[in-house]
């Protein structure tokens, strides 16, 4: 098993290698630490000329294992990654499986495949002569930013008569704040789970089908064609991307249905608008006509009001010949 913490632009060609034992009662590794000749840091103006911008990457620093598989939870096993590379060497069942698995359990919060629910993951109780055993992975990486970031979790194993029991304890989250102090908060694994990928600016799928992924699991890419295509969505974020199309049509049908329904207005609204129009126009020729007619009632009011005042005048010459025919 290899892990890698390489940058870019680290050196390629590593001419000696030192290999450091790492000491542990249940664990018999080595890890081969590279190093690079003094001849190869000269500063001449060749590597000057052609030297690149390093590209700032999270990096994994150390892991703490405690109780898990053939990791023995009475010690606490810490191992140091190297840069730009750390190979782990050792025997079949050493544990150099179990500490990718660590890795990505620590990073994602799955659990190794075939491990009976995680059960399996946990070292064995009848192994450490305990009822319960207590285990706890602890991954210290620097972000993008180059931060430290230390993710704890912990968990259980309780052996009951015929069954056992696994119990996920209390995680924790250690960060550093603008000031440089720590700052440690407790969280539940499913945001502590969304949260890490978030952290490491990789996206949890590709930490568990691609960085971090299981030998047995290794295969995935020969899988049946929905399933290949599951992962390939889940890696390149196709899911999301799928699923905003989906809002997209669905806002488009709904906004088509609105923009239908608005033009249905708007033709009603034209319709009473020349309505509204036409009413306007036979109004003003009311309002003129009634205008006219006030003027030609005036006139007609003139008219008859010199026609009273005849009519008066002839009522009295009308009196005044009764009086004279009277008279003769």
């Amino acid at each position: 098993a290899v892990v890698s913490t390489q940058s870019t632009g680290a050196p390629l060609f590593i001419p000696n290698i030192a290999i450091t034992p790492i000491e542990s009662p249940s664990l018999s590794l080595s890890i081969i630490e590279p190093t690079t000749p003094n001849h190869l840091n000269c500063d001449c103006g060749l590597e000057k000329k052609h030297k690149t911008k390093q590209t700032i990457m999270t990096t994994v620093d150390k892991l703490l294992i405690q109780g898990i598989r053939s990791f023995s939870p009475s010690n606490r096993n810490v191992i140091e990654f190297y840069k730009p590379l750390t190979i782990i060497v050792g025997a079949n069942g050493a544990g150099k499986t179990t500490i990718i698995e660590c890795l990505k359990y620590s990073c994602t919060g799955e659990m190794p495949p075939n491990c009976k629910s995680g059960q399996a993951f946990i070292h064995d109780t009848k192994v450490a002569g305990e009822k319960e055993v207590k285990a706890q992975i602890k991954l210290r990486f620097k972000n993008v930013n180059g931060r430290p970031i230390v993710v704890t979790r912990s968990l259980s194993l309780t052996q009951k008569a015929s069954t056992q029991t696994l119990k996920s304890l209390e995680s924790a989250l250690q960060t550093y704040n603008n000031a440089g102090e720590k700052v440690s908060q407790s969280m539940r694994c499913a945001d502590l789970d969304k949260e890490i990928p978030e952290l490491m600016g990789v996206s949890k799928p590709i930490l568990e089908y691609v960085i971090f992924c299981h030998q047995e699991e290794s295969n995935w890419p020969l899988t049946e064609g929905s399933k290949l295509k599951q992962k390939f969505d889940d890696i390149f974020a196709a899911t999301r991307y799928t699923k905003a199309l989906d809002v997209i049509k669905k806002s488009k049908k709904e906004q088509l249905a609105q923009v239908k329904e608005l033009k249905l207005r708007l033709e009603t609204l034209q319709v009473n608008k020349d309505q509204a129009a036409k009413l306007r126009s036979d109004l003003e020729k009311c309002k003129a006509q009634h205008l006219e007619n006030g003027k030609e009632l005036k006139q007609l009011g003139e008219i008859l009001a010199q026609c009273d005042d005849r009519l008066r005048d002839l009522q009295k010459k009308k009196e005044q010949i009764k009086g004279a025919h009277s008279e003769v």
